[in-house]
């Protein structure tokens, strides 16, 4: 083939390929669209009737201005809408929305949603499943439970940023570092629900009631048994449900106890787990393992010395393990392994999984857990020497 040849038939190619190339999935523009950023479900159910109510945050066209329909009342650039009525299935709550609009919703850039506390109870895995059903889905989309309605906190006024899906963002990442809660998917939370040895979680969301009451904040977690809430945990709970579960690399954790007459505070930043299983006369046994790397800055009056920090050290631990236990005492309160150790049983020890599989949950209930944590200090503060007052 001469050289003229091959450059015709390269163009040729060229423009065949073109007959494949994708564009736009849709005639949308984007200047016709609602961009939902956030949402909430609540649900009710009289006489056997469903009722389901969602609200929506949209982000403010840049155009449009504060006088808009349907905009909250703060001054971020979210619009709240609310569906007309209460919709008898769900999709009828997301899609009626569509009334109030001149544009049409899209939820492909949605960040959050919340469950309301009697939908979480009665109605889980059925709004779950019908979520990821919507072909705009998102399975990285974040996932929160509240107590009571969920719709109320779409209301709360964003600070520090102009989006309440900016905040609520941000601050699961912040409740991470200091132990109070973490972020949780739907993937994640469909893994679990479909898992046959664990239970889930979910953080919960709820008002800045120290602070501003219309301002929002992230701490603790709602308990599931199977898809049906079951209860609550509270922030030491919370602390002690992450070290049971998550390795931490950049943790500002922080567990008080008493060193003489002072209570002082060591600040956990890297923590490392183990979990060890096996089977004692037909019942598993965990050994858990926890070690951590952190500070002591509240050494004032306090001179360091190698005798000291180990005692410190050992206080510390033992607050450590005593929020783990509180985590474990709740887990077994509420019949639900949210621990994930039977998880770990079935995982590692698949023999042993295969004698409790029947009936894991009793399995569960009468498993020992023994707890061990090594608590390490690496630093004192920057300053080396105490204060030496005189009268």
């Amino acid at each position: 083939m001469t050289s003229k040849a091959k450059r015709y038939a390269r163009m040729i190619l060229l423009m065949l390929s073109l007959l494949f190339l994708t564009g736009c999935w849709s005639r949308n523009e984007v200047e016709d669209l609602a961009m939902l950023t956030g949402g909430a479900i609540d649900y009710s159910s009289e006489k056997g009737q469903e009722k389901y109510e969602g609200q929506w945050v949209i982000i403010r066209p840049p155009s449009s201005s504060n006088s808009d329909g349907g905009a909250s009342s703060s001054k971020s650039t979210d619009l709240v809408y609310k569906g007309e009525g209460e919709a008898e299935t769900f999709m009828e709550s997301v899609m009626d929305i569509n009334k109030q609009l001149p544009r049409l919703q899209t939820s492909s850039h949605s960040v959050f949603f919340i469950y309301g506390e009697n939908m979480a109870k009665e109605v889980t895995a059925k709004v779950t499943e019908n979520f990821l059903r919507f072909p705009e889905s998102r399975p990285n989309e974040l996932l929160f439970v509240t107590k009571g309605n969920a719709g109320l906190f779409l209301q709360a006024k964003p600070v520090l940023v102009s989006n309440l899906f900016k905040q609520i963002k941000k601050q699961q990442e912040i409740a991470l570092r200091t132990g109070v809660s973490r972020g949780v998917t739907y993937l994640e939370f469909c893994q679990w629900l479909l898992s046959p040895d664990r239970d889930p979680v979910l953080p919960q969301i709820k008002w800045n009631d120290v602070n501003q009451s219309d301002s929002i904040m992230i701490e603790g977690f709602g308990v599931f048994r199977s898809d049906k809430l079951v209860g609550w945990l509270d922030r030491d709970e919370s602390k002690g449900y992450l070290l049971l579960t998550h390795d931490s690399k950049d943790s500002l954790m922080t567990f008080k106890f008493e060193y003489g007459s002072q209570i002082i505070s060591y600040q956990m930043g890297v923590s490392k787990h183990k979990i060890k299983a096996k089977m004692v006369d037909g019942k598993p046994v965990f050994h858990i393992l926890i070690q951590t790397f952190g500070t002591i800055p509240e050494t004032a009056n306090i001179q360091i010395s190698t005798k000291n920090v180990k005692q410190m050290e050992a206080a510390a631990a033992e607050s450590i393990r005593e929020a783990m236990l509180k985590s474990i005492s709740k887990a077994r309160l509420y019949d639900s392994d949210f621990l994930g150790l039977m998880q770990h049983l079935h995982r590692h020890e698949p023999s042993a999984w295969k004698e409790v599989e029947a009936d894991w949950r009793k399995a569960f209930r009468e498993a020992e857990i023994e707890v061990e944590v090594q608590a390490k200090n690496v630093a004192e503060g920057d300053l080396k020497q105490s204060f030496n007052l005189k009268d």
